[in-house]
């Protein structure tokens, strides 16, 4: 029976490989033939992002490979930008991006250069760790794209926070134990965060698994997977956002 069994995963794996690899293709065959030879310019950019369905407010991009590109999630990044989306996150299990701000911040200067030029500004956007403050009384400063990074660390330390805010509150008395719900969890949960629910998540690796991201930030998300940030273009960015676009969300019902 034990072998019966052992068959059966293996078949399950296999299978599920197949889809990936065919996935894959399909988005690569799919790609808009016009962008393959053009280069990216600000002003391109921004006509292509009104060309989609929609574009998300916020963007997260979940790395699940060991090797982190800063270069390659700079251009993820700078293309976000470009084309106004409000806010990006990066998440990877360990903290690479958190530990490297500087590194990634240096990239993203000069990825926006190249697709500046003349008009090229480093005052764009914003890059904060979780546990640093980048907004101004709970709300985005205007004319800015903020960077948030993020670890494994973060949802725990979130979670640990939140508990001991509410039960200090409950203990003086400033709200009831009754009032805790779940809508004002999840107000919480954003306030602290500094950024609303992705609309989309952008997974990066072969592995089957979110290692960790923040749960309650993909409730509501839309997740596409990618083998790989390595080398990504722009054509492969603008199809997944096209993706996104043409996706019906029914958020749960």
């Amino acid at each position: 029976m034990m072998g019966f069994y052992n068959v059966l995963l293996f078949i399950l794996h296999v299978l599920l490989y197949l889809r990936r690899v065919i996935c894959n293709y399909l988005l690569y065959i799919s790609r808009p033939i016009g962008l393959s030879f053009r280069k990216c310019t600000a002003t391109q950019l921004r006509d292509d992002a009104r060309s989609l369905k929609k574009l998300p407010i916020h963007l997260g991009i979940l790395v699940t490979e060991d090797h982190i590109s800063f270069s390659d999630i700079a251009n993820i990044i700078v293309w976000s930008i470009a084309m106004d989306i409000s806010c990006v996150s990066v998440y990877d299990i360990h903290g690479v991006c958190k530990g490297n701000k500087t590194i990634l911040q240096h990239e993203i200067y000069k990825k926006q250069k190249e697709v500046e030029g003349s008009k090229y500004t480093n005052s764009q956007f914003i890059i904060a760790n979780c546990d640093e403050e980048d907004v101004q009384n709970g709300y985005f400063k205007p004319g800015k794209s903020h960077i948030k990074l993020f670890s494994l660390e973060d949802g725990r330390k979130s979670i640990a926070d939140l508990t001991r805010q509410l039960s200090r509150s409950v203990m003086k008395k400033e709200m009831k134990i009754e009032d805790i719900t779940p809508t004002k969890v999840d107000c919480i949960l954003q306030e602290n965060l500094g950024c609303p629910d992705p609309n989309l998540v952008l997974k990066f690796g072969t592995t089957d698994s979110l290692l960790g991201y923040i749960p309650w930030q993909i409730r509501l998300g839309e997740i596409l997977s990618y083998p790989s940030h390595h080398k990504i273009d722009y054509k492969t960015f603008f199809r997944l956002l096209d993706s996104y676009g043409n996706t019906n969300q029914r958020f749960g019902k």
